[in-house]
């Protein structure tokens, strides 16, 4: 502070001190305090089933461990058929279950990639679906007739085909609710 010819005080700060002080900001204001982000770790635990439908499978996974700094845009995931060369990753939003085609005849392979701002993660594991068994068909209703020793059935269809179109529906039979069973029979007049 010094003090000017009419006796007024003004008060100076020295050029060092300013320079200083932003010196001491600059970090803070760069990109040097902060971790930069980078692309995601890659989804866990992939996991692929035949069905629900047919020509497809279902495809499952785990988020990233990290998404590293930078939030998750989507989930993409690249097929192979029959153990043939993968396709371009299909970006499949942000969900952790997906039906996806399968063109194979007996199997595909799927792997799962996630993208944040920075990039893309590595493939996840490889995960490999084949073609399966239905699931359970359930009886709703069974009454007599309409002829003489036959009886009509209403079936709900199973919750997955296994990735195949059912051909046909078969049925076991016991008389009376005692004794052996005995069947494979099939299912006349249905319509799978």
């Amino acid at each position: 502070m010094s003090t000017g010819s009419h006796g007024l005080r003004r008060w100076t700060t020295p050029v060092a001190v300013v320079a200083l002080t932003l010196g001491a900001l600059s970090p803070v204001i760069g990109d040097q305090g902060a971790a930069a982000a980078s692309p995601p770790s890659e989804p866990r635990s992939v996991t692929a089933v035949g069905g629900p439908t047919a020509g497809n499978m279902t495809v499952k996974w785990l988020a990233p461990l990290s998404l590293n700094g930078s939030g998750l845009l989507n989930y993409s995931v690249a097929t192979a058929s029959d153990g043939g060369p993968f396709g371009a990753p299909v970006n499949v939003g942000k969900v952790l279950k997906r039906v996806l085609p399968c063109g194979g005849v007996s199997s595909c392979d799927y792997r799962v990639y996630a993208t944040n701002g920075a990039g893309t993660s590595g493939p996840s594991n490889l995960a490999t679906g084949t073609w399966t068994v239905p699931s359970k068909p359930t009886i709703l209703t069974v009454s007599g007739g309409p002829a003489v020793g036959q009886m009509s059935i209403t079936i709900r269809p199973p919750a997955s085909n296994g990735g195949k179109a059912i051909s046909s529906y078969l049925y076991d039979v016991q008389v009376n609710s005692t004794g052996t069973w005995t069947g494979p029979f099939a299912v006349t007049g249905s319509s799978p």
